[in-house]
């Protein structure tokens, strides 16, 4: 049977025959040595597709629901129609939501392939439960993406990646990049314009992407570049792997020219 329910601080969603044994109950031990409230399953139950009402009240008077994703995660309906509820709990009342992947990765879950993409065939890909990852993928992105600023909250030029039009403007117009920069990535779409020197990439060494794009659901199509290079480009680093820059604005001989017959096969 099932814990009996009342106000929780964890949640744990997952598929039990993946992780129960090996994983859940030691994780469990660990929450309720350090007296934090849990609510597990006690034990594997032949379910239906809906979820009970005790059910429901445990996920809504939770404060955190850790999800597990293992491999037979997302062949689970019980799994998916739990993941549905949190998800709205989520959104509706702020509920903390922390992934765990178990021998699967991010982006198999993130990217809906493997066994994660097989259960969009089976379930439906219009499906309210499969409908969910869209919202999982943009919670995952958005975690990505917090830890990212932690690195550094007060100078994104000491962070690994940079996405927000802001940072990455201040970073490049004003020179503050440093070799902690991995990956530049700029969505240029209904962005105002930035325009760099022509040493705008010297302090970042380690720099192995550099992404200025439109995305494809952009119906507005864009002339330019909307990253100016007044007074051409200079330097590129080494270590620069992957050169993606939506309406390139120059079109002579130049280090980008370069690398881009550098890295052609």
């Amino acid at each position: 049977m099932a814990s009996s329910c009342s106000n929780y601080d964890v949640f744990l969603n997952f598929r039990g025959e993946d992780t129960r044994v090996i994983f859940i109950s030691h994780l469990y031990t660990a929450l309720c040595r350090k007296k934090i409230k849990t609510f597990t399953d006690d034990e594997d139950l032949n379910r239906g597709d809906e979820i009970s009402p005790a059910l429901l009240n445990a996920i809504e008077g939770s404060k955190i629901s850790v999800i597990i994703f293992s491999k037979g995660y997302a062949s689970s309906k019980w799994c998916l129609n739990e993941l549905v509820k949190i998800l709205d709990c989520e959104k509706a009342n702020h509920q903390i939501v922390i992934p765990v992947f178990y021998n699967v990765s991010p982006s198999s879950v993130r990217h809906q392939t493997g066994s994660f993409g097989d259960a969009s065939v089976k379930f439906g890909q219009q499906s309210e439960r499969c409908q969910k990852w869209l919202q999982m993928h943009d919670l995952l992105q958005e975690m990505g993406r917090e830890i990212v600023r932690k690195e550094s909250n007060e100078e994104p030029g000491k962070r690994s990646r940079l996405w927000d039009h802001k940072d990455v403007s201040r970073v490049l117009k004003y020179n503050k990049g440093t070799d902690k920069i991995k990956g530049i990535f700029l969505d240029l779409s209904n962005k105002t314009d930035i325009h760099l020197t022509c040493g705008a990439f010297k302090n970042m060494p380690n720099l192995r992407l550099l992404k200025f794009y439109v995305p494809k659901f952009t119906f507005i199509p864009i002339a330019s570049s909307k990253v100016h290079l007044d007074q051409g480009l200079d330097y590129l680093p080494k270590e620069l792997r992957y050169l993606h820059w939506h309406q390139y604005p120059l079109k002579n001989e130049d280090v980008a020219i370069r690398f881009k017959a550098k890295n052609s096969y």
